[in-house]
């Protein structure tokens, strides 16, 4: 069997424009605030903050992260609110609020004006989520937490969260222990997240 030279050439000239669109593809999902929280893909979000008992650096560079994906990501998204797990929760707003160049810009202030202190109730989390998905206007809950989750917690979480009519997405920053990401990929799929 033999081929002609001209559809050979034909056919490495699309394989390598493919396999350059998949590069470029491929350099976009991993930058920038993708890096870190992936692409969102629904048009209205609760982000749950849950730092956890991150020191002051990682806290700082939290607030960093998230900055970029307020001003890169949501800020191109229709709704949004925060959450921030404490002793007693500390919500953004009451409800997610419509994308504006103005309500992005105060909820980066308000990322950086939240007080640098670890968590006290080991409950927070679970209250934060519950609160996120009550809002009946969002289509998906994130879940930012830093560093590893209370072995005691998990199942009351999964519990709690495993009827949840929006999927929860998880993103995991700096956790050590591999039993938190597995722990955190089953919540997600619990959830369809």
């Amino acid at each position: 069997m033999t081929a002609k030279k001209e559809p050979i050439l034909h056919f490495v000239d699309c394989l390598t424009g493919a396999i350059e669109l998949y590069k470029q593809r491929m350099e976009w999902v991993t930058s920038e605030s993708r890096q870190i929280f992936g692409v969102i893909l629904e048009s209205c979000i609760t982000i749950v903050l849950d730092f956890g008992t991150v020191c002051r650096t990682e806290f700082d560079l939290c607030r960093d992260g998230l900055s970029m994906v307020l001003s890169q990501q949501v800020a191109q998204l229709a709704k949004f609110n925060l959450i921030r797990t404490a002793q007693d929760l500390v919500k953004w707003q009451q409800k997610a609020v419509p994308v504006s160049e103005h309500s992005v810009e105060s909820a980066v202030k308000w990322l950086w004006k939240l007080d640098h202190m670890p968590a006290i109730s080991h409950t927070s989390f679970t209250e934060a989520l519950l609160e996120a998905i009550s809002d009946e206007t969002v289509e998906a809950v994130y879940y930012f937490t830093v560093g590893d989750f209370p072995k005691d917690m998990k199942q009351l979480l999964l519990q709690k969260v495993s009827n949840s009519p929006y999927p929860i997405h998880t993103v995991s920053f700096n956790a050590k222990e591999e039993e938190t990401i597995i722990f955190l990929k089953e919540m997600s799929q619990l959830t369809s997240g």
